[in-house]
């Protein structure tokens, strides 16, 4: 499968090779406990549990910034910025 990702920048050569490859930073979604203390766990917890099930969850990570701030880290899988269902979404109309 192949996934259409936002390429933010090229950066410096990963080392010596044939194949010329290059760091690169790539878009993604970030999530802190800033609003609720336990939004990241939930979010790791709730990808591995997809994963787990077969469902298509994008690469997903927890980081901790300098500061030692856990933030839950997504790949982008949303590189046209296209609206999100609203929620809750009603599905009504699509099971008559």
């Amino acid at each position: 499968m192949i996934t259409n990702l936002r390429l933010v920048s090229w950066n410096k050569p990963v080392g010596q090779g044939v194949t010329g490859a290059q760091f690169v930073t790539a878009e993604g979604i970030g999530k802190t406990n800033d609003q609720h203390q336990y939004i990241v766990t939930n979010e790791y917890v709730s990808g591995e549990i997809g994963r787990f099930l077969g469902l298509p969850v994008p690469p997903s990570y927890v980081i901790t910034t300098d500061a030692g701030k856990p933030v839950f880290i997504s790949m982008n899988f949303n590189p046209r910025g296209d609206d999100l269902p609203r929620y809750p979404y009603d599905a009504r109309p699509a099971f008559p």
